[in-house]
């Protein structure tokens, strides 16, 4: 539910999509058969969101094809759902495979298939945000919460706070002194 909103298709909506259906879009590859029954799935009007679906996702979106979901029906691929590398791929069943081909399979990934897609121009927000996908190195000098930083953050950053900086005194000024010495030598 959290991935689909933060990609900004709504699972309902009351113009397009009344119900939504949960099924898994991966199986156990030689193992036995799918434990799914895709013939009602594809069937159905509403949402389809499938889990785990990007390595088998070209044979599934091929399938609720065959099975009677129209080939132009809004598909997405929502990778790495509300994190720095969060990314959507929207295409239709029949190119969205196509369009999804460098995402990495075993990133983790879910599919949501349905008119709600079509949704995403008008509800997204998570990719929006100014800063989004955006990483920043912040220094920090004191211990208290950095305003800046959650500033940065809602902007869309991931922001990767330096530890804290300390002065003291070194243990030892042997090292100093040395180089002092060769200075005031002229050696160097």
């Amino acid at each position: 539910l959290g991935a689909a909103a933060y990609a900004g298709s709504p699972l309902t909506h009351r113009d397009l999509a009344s119900d939504v259906a949960f099924a898994s879009g991966h199986d156990l590859a030689g193992v036995r058969g799918s434990h799914t029954d895709f013939a009602p799935l594809a069937a159905a009007g509403g949402t389809l969101v499938l889990y785990m679906a990007t390595r088998a996702l070209a044979a599934n979106l091929a399938r609720l094809v065959i099975l009677g979901r129209a080939k132009d029906t809004p598909a997405a691929l929502i990778v790495r759902a509300t994190t720095a590398g969060h990314r959507v791929v929207e295409g239709t069943l029949d190119d969205l495979a196509q369009r999804a081909a460098g995402v990495d399979e075993h990133e983790p990934a879910l599919v949501v298939v349905g008119d709600v897609v079509g949704k995403r121009a008008v509800v997204r927000w998570w990719d929006r945000r100014p800063l989004a996908g955006r990483r920043v190195l912040l220094g920090r000098a004191r211990p208290e919460p950095s305003d800046l930083a959650g500033a940065l953050r809602r902007a869309g950053a991931t922001v990767v706070e330096a530890p804290r900086v300390r002065r003291a005194p070194p243990s030892s000024f042997a090292a100093l002194d040395a180089v002092t010495d060769e200075l005031a030598a002229g050696d160097t």
